[in-house]
């Protein structure tokens, strides 16, 4: 299982820290281009990051001289249950897992991090919810998306566990990374509801392909 795990660090200490899963490893996801899969950032009895988890990641940091800011670590879950840390960034995580934060923990994470860096201050902010983003990929030949099928459905099922989407447009150029051509992030009290809502998305939403 790849994850990840995002701590905020004021002058090298760590102030907070959550991680993420995702549906499919990366190396699945590019050598599939049609391959629909989400990150799921779970309540924080369900994180999949552990206290040994932390500890190495925050290990990793003191190593590496992080000071004040957000670092993303890459890491793994082993079949024998064993954790192994494959990257470290001293950068946020992708645009998509800094978004999942802010809806996870209802805060301006942006000017959280900000604060840290600036005046060395951040304040402990609860999360409130488990929140996910499906991405949707085109599937079939072709450099422009042809069609969607199945969205109406699925919005219709989902309700308000449907916090933000955007669903690819006929006539829309292939994307050119594995986040595909459209998204869509839900929300919710339950990580089981979130990780439920996700699968529904990859299974139910197909983007089709065809030519200009």
């Amino acid at each position: 299982t790849e994850c990840t795990l995002e701590v905020m660090c004021v002058n090298g200490v760590p102030a907070w820290a959550s991680s993420t899963r995702l549906s499919h490893p990366m190396l699945t996801v590019r050598a599939m281009p049609g391959l629909q899969w989400s990150i799921t950032l779970p309540r924080d009895g369900d994180e999949p990051g552990d206290k040994l988890v932390r500890q190495m990641g925050f290990a990793a940091l003191r190593a590496l001289g992080m000071d004040s800011g957000i670092a993303s670590i890459g890491w793994f879950r082993q079949p024998d249950g064993t954790a192994v840390v494959a990257d470290v960034a001293a950068r946020p995580p992708g645009k998509h897992a800094f978004s999942l934060m802010a809806h996870s923990h209802g805060a301006d994470l942006y000017r959280a991090w900000a604060n840290a860096v600036v005046n060395g201050v951040f304040s402990p902010i609860p999360r409130l919810f488990a929140s996910g983003v499906a991405f949707l990929r085109g599937q079939g030949e072709g450099d422009v998306v042809a069609g969607v099928e199945g969205w109406e459905a699925v919005r219709d099922a989902l309700g308000d566990l449907v916090v933000e989407a955007v669903i690819p447009m006929p006539g829309q150029a292939r994307a050119a990374g594995p986040e595909g051509e459209g998204y869509v992030v839900v929300r919710h009290e339950e990580t089981a509801a979130v990780d439920a809502a996700l699968e529904r998305i990859r299974n139910g939403v197909k983007v089709t392909m065809g030519r200009r």
